[in-house]
C-alpha cells in the first residue's frame, strides 16, 4: 500500500510539471503572437506614413451627405458637346477604383469624357459606415457626379456587382442613361444561389489587414488584375499598393456584401430597363461560379432587354484589364452607334421591339484592323507574367480577389 501511494503521489507531480510547462509554452507562444502583430502593426503604421505622399486624389474631392467623394474626370476634348459621359461604377472590394480602369478609360477618353466615381471605403473616398442598400449607393453616386459638374447623359460602365447599381439607375433615371457597358456585371439573378461569407470572416480579415498582416503576403499586391495584367505604370503599381493597404474589406465593403442579395431582389422585381446594352462576359472564372452558369445570367438577363448584345471574351472576371483592347473597340463602335435607330443595331444581335428574338450562334468577331484600335492617352507598361504569380482564392462575384491569371483572348459574339 505504501508503495502503490508513492506511485500515485509521484506521477500526479509528474502531472502538475506537465502542466506547468505547458502553460509556460502557452504562455511564450501567446507573448510571442502578441509582439510579432505588434510589430506587424507598427512596421504596418511606418509604412503608412511613408506612403501618405502617394495619397493626394488626382480628381476632385466632394461633400455628399458630410461625407468626402471622390471622383476623377479625364479627356472629352474631341468629345461632340451633346456626347454623353462614360461613368465607370467597380466592382466590389476593388481598393482602387481610378487605377483599375486606367488602362481601359486611357483608350477612351481622347473622344469620351470619362468619370470615375469612387463609393465610401473606396479608393480616396471617406470610410463612413452608411447603409449599402442599392438605392442610397445610387443617390450618392449620382451626387457625387452632380458635385463634380459632372452632368447626364451618361453611359455606364458597371463592373461585377454596380451591374445592379447601373440596372437600378436605369430603372428609376431612364432619361439619364443612354446606355450601359457592362463589364462582367453581375445581373439579379447571379445573387439568386451564392452564399454570402459569414461577417465575422470578413471583419476578421479587415482586422487582419488593419494590422498590416498583408504587406508579409507578396501575392496579396501583386495578385491584383490592375498589377498582374501589366497595364499600369510602375508609379501607378506604387499608388494602387499604397491604396490596397489602407482599403481592403473596409466597413462600407463589408456593408455591400451584407445586402447584396437583397439588393439584387429589389433589382430583380422591377421591369428591366430599356436602353441600349452591350455586355462583355468573362469565362467565370473569379465569380464563384462555373462558366455556363455565370454566361447564362447575362445571356437571360439581356434576353429582355430590346436592345442588346452580349460578347463573350476567354478571360477571368477582371475582364478591362485582360480584355483591354478587344472592349475599348468594341465599346467604341458601341458609343458611335448610339444614335442609330434601334432596328439598325438589333440586326447586331439585339432583340425586337416586340420582345427577345431569338439569338444567332456566336461569331468570331473580325481582328482589329491595323490602326483601328483606340490609342492609350498614355502608354502603358507591358510584361510577361511572372511565374507563381496566380491567385487561386475562391471570389463571388462581389469581391476584388479573382485568380489574376491572363487568358489569352477568343471572343464571339452572339
Amino acid at each position: 500500500m505504501i508503495g502503490t501511494g508513492t506511485g500515485v503521489s509521484t506521477g500526479r507531480g509528474r502531472t502538475r510539471r506537465a502542466l506547468r510547462w505547458a502553460a509556460v509554452a502557452g504562455t511564450a507562444l501567446l507573448l510571442t503572437i502578441c509582439v510579432a502583430l505588434a510589430a506587424s502593426f507598427v512596421h504596418h503604421r511606418i509604412a503608412l506614413d511613408r506612403e501618405d505622399s502617394l495619397m493626394d486624389p488626382p480628381g476632385t474631392m466632394v461633400s455628399v451627405d458630410g461625407h468626402r467623394m471622390h471622383v476623377y474626370t479625364e479627356g472629352g476634348e474631341g468629345a461632340a458637346p451633346d456626347a454623353p459621359t462614360l461613368v465607370f461604377l467597380a466592382g466590389g472590394g476593388t481598393a482602387s477604383p481610378v487605377l483599375d480602369f486606367t488602362p481601359l478609360f486611357s483608350r477612351l477618353s481622347g473622344d469620351y469624357r470619362i468619370a470615375v466615381v469612387e463609393r465610401l471605403g473606396y479608393g480616396y473616398s471617406d470610410v463612413a459606415d452608411e447603409p449599402r442598400d442599392v438605392d442610397t449607393v445610387l443617390s450618392e453616386t449620382r451626387q457625387a457626379l452632380v458635385e463634380a459638374g459632372v452632368h447626364g447623359p451618361y453611359v455606364l460602365l458597371p463592373h461585377s456587382m454596380s451591374g445592379l447599381t447601373a440596372i437600378r439607375w436605369a430603372q428609376v433615371r431612364p432619361e439619364e442613361v443612354a446606355g450601359i457597358v457592362g463589364l462582367d456585371a453581375a445581373v439579379p439573378q447571379s445573387y439568386s444561389d451564392i452564399t454570402i461569407p459569414n461577417s465575422l470572416l470578413l471583419h476578421a480579415f479587415s482586422v487582419v489587414a488593419k494590422l498590416g498582416l498583408t504587406r508579409l503576403v507578396p501575392s496579396f499586391a501583386d495578385g491584383r488584375p490592375a498589377i498582374a495584367s501589366g497595364g499600369l505604370s510602375a508609379e501607378d503599381e506604387e499608388v494602387y499598393r499604397a491604396i490596397l493597404y489602407r482599403r481592403t474589406e473596409t466597413t462600407p465593403m463589408i456593408r455591400e456584401i451584407e445586402a447584396v442579395k437583397e439588393n439584387a431582389e429589389k433589382v430583380g422585381a422591377a421591369p428591366p430597363p430599356q436602353v441600349p446594352m452591350l455586355f462583355f462576359t468573362s469565362n467565370g472564372e473569379g465569380t464563384g461560379i462555373d462558366t455556363d452558369t455565370w454566361r447564362g445570367y447575362q445571356r437571360a438577363f439581356l434576353d429582355t432587354v430590346h436592345d442588346s448584345r452580349q460578347v463573350i471574351l476567354n478571360s477571368g472576371h477582371y475582364v478591362h484589364d485582360y480584355e483591354t483592347d478587344t472592349i475599348a473597340h468594341a465599346a467604341r463602335n458601341f458609343l458611335d452607334g448610339l444614335d442609330d435607330p434601334p432596328a439598325l443595331r438589333q440586326r447586331e444581335g439585339g432583340a425586337g421591339p416586340a420582345g427577345p428574338a431569338p439569338r444567332p450562334p456566336p461569331l468570331r468577331p473580325a481582328p482589329l484592323r491595323s490602326g483601328s484600335a483606340p490609342r492609350p492617352a498614355t502608354e502603358p507598361r507591358r510584361r510577361p507574367s511572372a511565374p507563381g504569380r496566380e491567385r487561386t482564392a475562391w471570389a463571388p462575384p462581389f469581391s476584388s480577389s479573382p485568380p489574376a491569371r491572363r487568358c489569352r483572348a477568343r471572343t464571339s459574339r452572339p
